[in-house]
């Protein structure tokens, strides 16, 4: 992983070998310090991690654990031996590994990453706000996820849309809903999905996804994806796809081997009703990323190139957060619905978040990018809670006109 504070890259995955001595932390108990020279430096408390090539106490020991306790030299986990009490005893040649999961296709949702395998027909989450983690099972909110699909066909494609974290197969959609491994929930429907050779198709375009099936090209707004290419002929063996200004930029490569660049402009085809398609030329999009109002792209030749770019004045970021609102109760309430008011120009972009009670974590509600200058009405439903907090992000120009809120009352528990 790359960090852009720092501009540093760091594994994901960290191992120790050598040898060690083993004690519990005081007699009889579950808690055991592993010490060894630099066995803490790679770790930090609450990693999962896989201990083998223990032959003492190896029932107890080997396998994955949570670090509880982490120091430059020792380690500390509960390890339970029901025949046998854990005493002082040393071990050689003791390996121990955070692992990172074999994945195929990866995106982030809600301070998670998401991915899923094709070998193990799995998919899985890291921890919470913790993307080197995702062997951490300690029945925690925070803890990481894994999930066995038996679907056929291999994944497609992954992104988070709409508030839950869609896996796409060629034939079929996954979606995860809910906010915890508790009540992680996992829906299938069969519909077409990104067909293989096409998987870099896969976009966000403001509120919609678009990619490149079997047949066509097809937008998903959280239902069953509808074809938006019939107006366009050829069968397509590959395609990589990018967003810019309300635009659907796909690279594609036909049958025969030739390349071309088409452009759907979703404003113009609602305003019109009708599919807008046109081509920019014959070039191909290896790879592309929107950044900062710019659209790049690494050509057929591995040529960086700035195709497009926002006016200084179109991003123009901003912030605003409300304090703890608690409607003038103490009690427990439900504050069963928020309306805000906001004027946007077009191609400014806004997400709205909510923090309930006393979390650190803001989940995001909604995300909205301006097709036109109008006023947007954001109804917003909000679960039960004591206080709750809104933050408003965005990029562009806006202006809040008002905001009204629905509270129901409840009782002091």
């Amino acid at each position: 992983m790359f960090s852009t504070v720092d501009k540093k890259f760091r594994s994901m995955t960290a191992t120790w070998r050598g040898d060690v001595t083993v004690e519990p932390v005081s007699e009889g108990s579950t808690f055991v310090r592993i010490t060894g020279g630099g066995i803490g430096n790679a770790f930090a408390s609450g990693d999962g991690v896989e201990f083998s090539g223990f032959v003492t106490h190896y029932a107890a020991l080997n396998g994955t654990k949570i670090l509880k306790e982490v120091g430059s030299d020792f380690v500390v986990v509960i390890a339970v031996d029901a025949g046998d009490p854990i005493r002082r005893f040393t071990n050689g040649n003791i390996t121990l590994k955070r692992k990172v999961p074999e994945m195929d296709f990866v995106c982030e949702f809600n301070n998670r990453l998401w991915g899923c395998s094709n070998r193990n027909h799995e998919i899985y989450a890291s921890k919470l706000g913790d993307p080197t983690n995702w062997n951490a099972f300690e029945g925690l909110s925070t803890d990481s996820y894994a999930l066995t699909v038996g679907s056929d066909g291999d994944f497609t494609g992954c992104l988070a849309h709409n508030g839950y974290v869609v896996f796409f197969k060629e034939d079929c959609i996954h979606t995860i809903y809910g906010s915890k491994p508790s009540n992680f929930t996992l829906d299938t429907v069969q519909a077409r999905g990104p067909a293989k050779g096409c998987e870099k198709s896969l976009c966000n375009v403001n509120e919609s996804v678009f990619y490149v099936s079997r047949n066509g090209v097809c937008i998903y707004e959280g239902s069953l994806p509808e074809t938006v290419s019939t107006k366009l002929s050829g069968k397509w063996k590959a395609a990589s796809g990018q967003q810019y200004d309300s635009k659907y930029y796909v690279s594609v490569q036909d049958i025969a081997g030739n390349w071309r660049l088409l452009v759907y402009d979703m404003r113009r085809s609602a305003q019109n009703q009708a599919e807008l398609w046109y081509q920019e030329d014959e070039e191909q999009m290896k790879y592309s990323c929107y950044a900062e109002g710019k659209l790049y792209i690494v050509d057929r030749n591995n040529m960086l190139r700035e195709i497009y770019a926002e006016k200084e004045e179109d991003y123009i970021e901003w912030n605003l957060e409300s304090g703890d609102l608690e409607e003038g109760t103490l009690s427990k309430k439900k504050p069963s619905r928020m309306q805000l008011s906001i004027d946007l120009t077009p191609n400014a972009v806004l997400t709205l978040y909510v923090s309930y009670d006393n979390s650190p974590t803001w989940i995001r509600v909604k995300t909205i990018t301006a097709d036109a200058r109008r006023n947007y009405q954001i109804p917003i439903k909000l679960k039960r809670c004591d206080r709750y907090r809104f933050k408003i992000r965005g990029r562009g120009k806006f202006r809040l006109y008002g905001m009204s809120r629905t509270t129901e009352g409840g009782s002091d528990r």
